[in-house]
């Protein structure tokens, strides 16, 4: 996925609809490359006093067609009760290695779909299972790191986080001139703007 700096332009320097398209084959890239950047966003909610509330998160699904981004989660965390007093977050990622930058706007919900939520937790690793199993809440204080107290199961605690993409900004950094371009979805004629960078 990396773009080499070189004398040929890629496809998507001056074309809108190939920026578009580069910026969603990073995100969907970044569900399984673990080496992406676009594998671990930044996902920035409001806390409840008003101040912005970033955390870096693993991106668990892509779906285009649906505008849909997917992390998983556990309910019982501060950024669960944030998007449920406010729907609208941020999603933010730079990427080194193709200098690309997408900073999307999105309308965050909990998936309470009992069925999604067994079949995704029926794929997931012992490891993985086990961070939704420990019986305090995440941010909770303790004592003792290496002294948690696990639950039998974790699978009541685990939920997916859905971003539905309002908008998306695109950013590409090069040294013949930085490319910047806005996707906005929140009409039904999507509507693709150059910007200055």
């Amino acid at each position: 996925m990396s773009v080499k700096s070189q004398n040929i332009d890629p496809s998507f320097y001056n074309s809108l609809e190939e920026s578009e398209k580069y910026a969603w084959s990073l995100l969907e890239a970044g569900i399984k490359d673990r080496k992406s950047y676009f594998h671990t966003p930044v996902v920035i909610s409001k806390s409840k006093l008003g101040t912005v509330s970033p955390r870096t998160m693993v991106l668990r699904g892509v779906n285009q067609t649906a505008l849909e981004l997917q992390f998983h989660t556990d309910r019982r965390s501060n950024k669960v009760n944030e998007l449920a007093l406010n729907k609208i977050g941020a999603i933010l990622v730079y990427d080194m290695a193709t200098k690309v930058q997408v900073r999307i706007e999105a309308e965050f919900r909990i998936v309470n779909n009992a069925n999604t939520l067994e079949e995704r937790w029926s794929k997931m690793g012992s490891m993985s299972k086990e961070c939704y199993a420990v019986s305090k809440p995440p941010g909770f204080e303790v004592q003792d790191p290496s002294n948690l107290e696990f639950d039998d199961d974790g699978a009541d605690n685990f939920s997916i986080l859905s971003a539905k993409v309002l908008q998306m900004e695109w950013l590409y950094l090069c040294y013949k001139g930085n490319r910047r371009a806005l996707f906005d979805y929140r009409t039904e004629q999507f509507a693709r703007s150059w910007l200055v960078p």
